[in-house]
């Protein structure tokens, strides 16, 4: 892993703390897809961000009542049923990035660069934001 990679991963980190909080809620661990990146495994990475926007979307479900059982739904599943409770364009596109690549590293087949596990985490950032923001008070728990 280059000094680059190093330290945004550093950053990451730090901007992943800012949600421990409701990491500790809901029983994410938001360090285990840079631990993966720092050991050399961005497939990895991009599976747990796509696990952890999984459980974040169930949360959502639960939260707004939509019909049926989050539990036996996949991603691409939870992001279409959730998208009228989401206004933000800017989650919204996160969320098709994080789809995008882990339908890319799980079923597609393609290679993954720390770039790309990078920019799941940065997505995921991006999403937790929202969550825990004024978008989704509800299911923060705020």
């Amino acid at each position: 892993m280059n000094t680059v990679v190093d330290e945004r991963l550093r950053r990451l980190r730090i901007e992943l703390d800012d949600h421990s909080r409701i990491a500790d809620r809901l029983g994410l661990d938001l360090e285990k897809p840079l631990r993966s990146l720092n050991d050399g495994y961005p497939e990895n990475a991009v599976a747990l961000v796509g696990k952890l926007t999984e459980k974040l979307l169930k949360e959502l479900w639960r939260h707004h009542g939509v019909d049926g059982d989050p539990a036996t739904k996949a991603l691409n599943d939870l992001v279409k049923r959730c998208r009228p409770y989401i206004r933000s364009s800017t989650v919204l596109d996160a969320l098709d990035d994080i789809r995008r690549l882990r339908n890319r590293s799980t079923h597609d087949g393609y290679d993954i660069s720390d770039e790309d596990g990078l920019l799941a985490v940065r997505r995921l950032v991006a999403v937790l934001v929202w969550f825990t923001g004024t978008g989704s008070r509800g299911p923060s728990g705020r």
